[in-house]
């Protein structure tokens, strides 16, 4: 056998034992991570929407720090919080053929066109929370003043035994949720 062919030999079992090193990983990864962890698109969208919650929730916080206590009057107070970008207001992915046609541009009206709410005051224990209707489950996603990000079903934060105003001793009625924009 002459050199040429010892090392063509080399080289085809090398690249045959890359081949099958490769198709077991492929394998292992598809054993190891199916399908986002087996997550649908909705809760791979309400996770990404919690973390948003989580952030909105810091300037809610920061806003009321650096106004001597003062509550934000809404969603465009935090404005200079997100550099201006309204687009955090909003669930990604939602087809832009769902919103009004201004709902980028349109701050005055961004209470109403966004995804996401802030209670009247902190004393509910709530700092912001999906506005409901965006997912088929019925829940939403409420930021709480410790910190924590949970989900509810929506009639059960409007009034229910879970709700985060029932357990702070305040119950929100169904005027003052809808006053707050959510239909």
């Amino acid at each position: 056998m002459d050199s040429f062919s010892r090392i063509s030999n080399k080289v085809a079992i090398v690249a045959n034992s890359l081949l099958i090193i490769s198709v077991l990983m492929a394998v292992l990864m598809g054993i190891i991570l199916p399908a986002g962890n087996g997550l649908s698109k909705t809760q791979i969208a309400q996770q990404e929407s919690e973390t948003t919650l989580l952030g909105l929730s810091d300037f809610v916080l920061r806003y009321e720090s650096e106004h001597n206590g003062r509550w934000p009057q809404g969603l465009a107070d935090l404005l200079p919080y997100v550099d201006g970008d309204i687009e955090v207001f909003y669930i990604r992915g939602k087809p832009e053929s769902q919103r009004p046609a201004d709902w980028l541009t349109n701050k005055a009206r961004l209470d109403e066109y966004a995804d996401y709410a802030l209670p009247h005051d902190s004393s509910s224990g709530v700092l912001a929370f999906e506005k409901p209707g965006l997912w088929p489950d019925g829940t939403i996603a409420v930021g709480y003043i410790d910190g924590k990000v949970g989900r509810i079903s929506a009639r059960d934060f409007m009034v229910g035994a879970s709700s985060p105003y029932s357990s702070h001793g305040k119950r929100i009625s169904r005027a003052e949720f809808e006053a707050l924009g959510i239909h």
